[in-house]
Order: C-alpha cells, then sequence, then structure tokens
C-alpha cells in the first residue's frame, strides 16, 4: 500500500510539474536563466543550485543560501537525493533529483527520472539501518510526519536544464 501511494503521488505531482512547464516558453525561458545565473554563479551549491532555484521560486523562500545549507543533499552518499526541503511550519517536503547540463541538448538524461525513484525509495522504504548516515535523520523525520495523522504535502520531481533550448521537454 506505501509503495502505491508513493507512486500515485509521485505520478500527481508529475502531471501538475507538466502542465505548469509547457507553459514557458521563448523570452521566459531566458529570463529565468539570467536570474539564476546572476544568484547561482560561482554558488557552493554546484548544479543543485538549480533545484535550489525552483524551491525559492515555488515557495518564496528569500534566504535561499540558508535553505541549500540545510537541504541540499548532493554528493558522496546521497542515494540520488540532491535535495531535501522540509518545513514543518508549512507541513511540506520537496524532495528534488537535479540536472544542469553544461551543453545545448534537447533534454534532460532518461536516468534522471529512475535516480528521483532511488531517492524516494532510499528515504520512504528502505531500513533505516541501511540509510546513509547523511540521510537517516531525514528519512526518520519524514517518516514520522507520514505516519501523523495530520500530514502535510509532499512534492516528488527532477530538477533539470539545458541551455538555451526553446523548447521545453519533462519526463
Amino acid at each position: 500500500m506505501r509503495n502505491e501511494l508513493r507512486n500515485e503521488m509521485a505520478g500527481m505531482a508529475a502531471k501538475k510539474f507538466n502542465k505548469a512547464a509547457k507553459k514557458v516558453v521563448g523570452p521566459a525561458i531566458e529570463a529565468w536563466e539570467d536570474g539564476y545565473s546572476a544568484r547561482f554563479t560561482n554558488s557552493p551549491f554546484g548544479d543543485d543550485a538549480i533545484g535550489l532555484f525552483a524551491l525559492g521560486l515555488q515557495f518564496n523562500i528569500d534566504d535561499l543560501e540558508a535553505v541549500g545549507a540545510e537541504s541540499i543533499t548532493g554528493g558522496g552518499d546521497d542515494k540520488k537525493c540532491d535535495l531535501f526541503y522540509f518545513d514543518k511550519e508549512e507541513r511540506r517536503c520537496v524532495i528534488a533529483q537535479c540536472y544542469r547540463s553544461k551543453k545545448v541538448r534537447q533534454a534532460a538524461p532518461a536516468n534522471k527520472a529512475s535516480d528521483l525513484n532511488a531517492a524516494i525509495h532510499w528515504l520512504l522504504t528502505a531500513p533505516l539501518s541501511k540509510v546513509p548516515a547523511a540521510l537517516k535523520a531525514n528519512a526518520s523525520e519524514l517518516r514520522n510526519a507520514i505516519s501523523m495523522t495530520n500530514w502535510m504535502s509532499c512534492a516528488f520531481g527532477t530538477c533539470t536544464t539545458v541551455p538555451k533550448v526553446k523548447t521545453f521537454k519533462t519526463r
């Protein structure tokens, strides 16, 4: 049942993202690229900054450096979880797999969606004893929140960009 719920939630989030992404065209793409570059050039968050940028836009977050320090999990043994944002007050969680291409492509690699699935597995279903130390507290906190009757919203997504492509493709 837990897997069915997880798959349903992921499907709903993907449909919502795809619908919103189709509205992004031409000049709007260049405008966000300019905003992203102005804020995150030489960022300590590397390519994962694209997820942080999307998070800031979606939830109107100003202090992205502080949020990034807590939310960016990318690196080493992150089990494909690049961003884990958990807001107890607003009762929401965002788990993301991030990708930013350095060269022009028509779409991000297809494996990014399966990488996100791996991250969700580690956070929601893998035995806590096997979850890497860097993710263990996040996994435990998320599982506790899910088990509460008064739960929150959770979004799963891939944040992918490719430079100067005028069409938007999502998977």
